[in-house]
Order: structure tokens, then sequence, then C-alpha cells
């Protein structure tokens, strides 16, 4: 079975799960057991401890399939969850098994689970005797304990962590900590299949602005779309990353909004979406992504929640931008904050009735 599970692309899988009428058979529900089982083994066998995601019996779980549309899941509990796209804010994750085909917004807690993600982990409040593997970049967390986390982070701040387990990654506590890192090639996520993204040389870059790029292409799902930031300069930088979801309070609040441009022939720009303020305003340390030089940083976006979309079908011109002040800090002091205003170059986007 494990050689089988290198065949498999697993957010295609999942892709297919949650939207192909009639797929989520009891066969390939046997096939994510696998995968858990495989990825719970290595990382108990790394961690040199077990952890209780070992006990999973998916077949006697609830589960649970969502796509980007769904805007609350509420909390997990002994459940299977699968999610074609990016994930709401949970309130709580227990005994559970969460992969997700884009980025895990993030949660109140996480207890006693495995959580696999094609993308991003947003903040979570507490996370305990759980395993975290994403191919992107986490927030953190304020208390991350008996845990093991695989992640794209050079480093990761927690407010305090014990006994937990970092696979290449370095740790920042506010005090004391017996958490270690562990350096090595052999990791959980090495034994799981992901479906290709395009590399650097295939991307269309912009300009560079006080080193950084940024490049656009379709993604892997209709109407979603893959940004690629780049640090192209000799230092490290912090890169403002708040998107839907980072505050519990404004969910709505996010970087790009506003800042998603679709023109049709005429160079006219679509509408952007509107959303009710719901307070909260900026926070002193705001979410952010540190990246190394030459690292990048990739996230998806559904093209909806930004721009309206248009009555009539046609050929449109897309493209982003980011515009971030002077003074703007994130939760490293030591590593300077990106600051500036940079634009994609523009691709041609098909929209459909």
């Amino acid at each position: 079975m494990l050689r089988q599970l290198h065949q498999i692309e697993l957010d295609r899988f999942v892709r297919r799960m949650v939207t192909e009428k009639g797929f989520a058979s009891e066969q390939k529900w046997k096939i994510i057991q696998a995968i858990a089982t495989a990825a719970t083994a290595e990382s108990n066998k790394l961690a040199k401890r077990r952890f209780p995601a070992s006990d999973f019996t998916v077949n006697t779980m609830r589960h649970s399939l969502f796509n980007s549309e769904t805007r609350n899941l509420g909390s997990a509990h002994r459940s299977t969850v699968l999610s074609a796209g990016t994930t709401p804010y949970i309130t709580s994750v227990s005994n559970s098994l969460l992969i997700v085909d884009g980025d895990f917004t993030g949660a109140t807690g996480i207890d006693n689970s495995l959580l696999i993600v094609r993308g991003n982990v947003g903040r979570v409040t507490g996370v305990s005797n759980s395993i975290i593997l994403a191919t992107g970049y986490w927030q953190g967390a304020t208390v991350c304990r008996d845990s093991l986390v695989q992640v794209k982070n050079q480093r990761i701040r927690f407010t305090g962590s014990r006994d937990s387990v970092l696979i290449n990654t370095a740790i920042r506590t506010t005090g004391d900590t017996n958490s270690r890192v562990l350096h090595t090639d052999k990791a959980p996520l090495s034994l799981v299949k992901f479906s290709p993204r395009p590399s650097d040389d295939q991307l269309v870059w912009s300009q560079e602005v006080n080193n950084l790029t940024v490049a656009i292409a379709p993604g892997g799902r209709k109407d979603q779309f893959l940004i690629r930031w780049k640090n192209t300069g000799k230092e490290a930088l912090q890169l403002p990353w708040v998107r839907f979801n980072s505050h519990i309070i404004d969910v709505h609040r996010d970087d790009l909004l506003d800042h998603v441009f679709l023109k049709g022939s005429d160079g006219k720009p679509v509408p952007a979406r509107q959303y009710a303020a719901q307070g909260g305003g900026r926070r002193s340390l705001e979410p952010s992504v540190i990246l190394g030089p030459g690292q990048t940083h990739e996230e998806t976006i559904d093209l909806w929640s930004y721009v309206e979309k248009p009555e009539a079908p046609g050929k449109y011109q897309l493209e982003i931008e980011l515009d971030i002040d002077q003074g703007r800090r994130g939760r490293e002091l030591e590593v300077p904050t990106w600051s500036g205003k940079i634009a994609s170059k523009a691709i041609e986007v098909s929209v459909g009735k």
C-alpha cells in the first residue's frame, strides 16, 4: 500500500473525494486511512514517541467533505475532514484527521489530531498531542506541546512549547523550552505526493520592488489562482500576510482586498467585492512570513472572494497588487518588514457563465 501511496496525488484525490459524485467510496476511504497511518508511523519514528493519531480508524469516524464555498466548519470531533479549498476558521479540532487542499486558516485548539495541508496554516491558540504537516508556512500558536510539526518556516514562534519536535524549523519561545529541532530529509511529508506546481522558471515575474517579486498563475481548481512571492535580496525579510480569517473579529480583513484587478477587453476593472467592516483594527504585531534569500512563499486565492463575477463570459486580464505602508511590523522584530507597492504581470483569464 505504501508504494501505491506514492502514485496518488493527494491534493487531486481530496478534490475528487469532495467534488465528484460517487467517488468517495469505501475503498477510497481506506486509502485515506492508509495515508494517515503512514504519516503517523513516520512521525512516531522520528519523534521516538507514540501520537494518539495512531488510533484513528477512519471507517468508524464521521466523514465530512467541504469545499471553498463552505463558510463555517464549526468544530471537528472524532471526524475525518477533507477540504477542497481554503477552510474557514475552526473553533476546535479534537481526535480528528484533517486533509486540506488549500490553506487552513486557523483554529482555537487542535488536540489529538493529524493535520495534512497542501498550503499554509494560520494562527492556532493551542496545539497538543498532534501532528501538523504542511507544505507552506505556519503562523504559529500560543502553546504547542507534545506535538510534531513539519512546515516550511525557517523558524516559528510560540509563547510556550514543551516536549515537541519540529522538523527543519527553528523554534522561538517567550520562555525556556525543551522542544527540539530535528534536521532530516526523511520526514512524514516525503511519504505524500502532491500534484506539481509550476517552477520559478515557468512563471512570469514582476519587476523587483525592495527585494521582493511576485508572479501569478492558474491554480489547480476552477477560479483558483496561485500567487508566489520571492525574496530576491541577500537578507531575510518579513512579508506581511493578512488574509481572510487572519483576525477572529474582522474575518474579512485582507491585504489583497481591493488590490485584485480583473479587467475586461475595454480595460475597465470588474467591481471589487465589498464586505462589512467588523472592527478589530490593526494589531501591533501583524501576521507575516519570513523569507530567507531566494526563498518563496506561495498561496492560492479564490478569485470571486475578491471581485464580483462578471455577467458577461469572455477573456479577462488578471493582476494582483500589494501595497504596504512603512511602519508596519511583523512578529519578528529583528527581521525587516517589507513595505512598498508591487504589482504582478497580468495573465489572461477565461470567465464562463
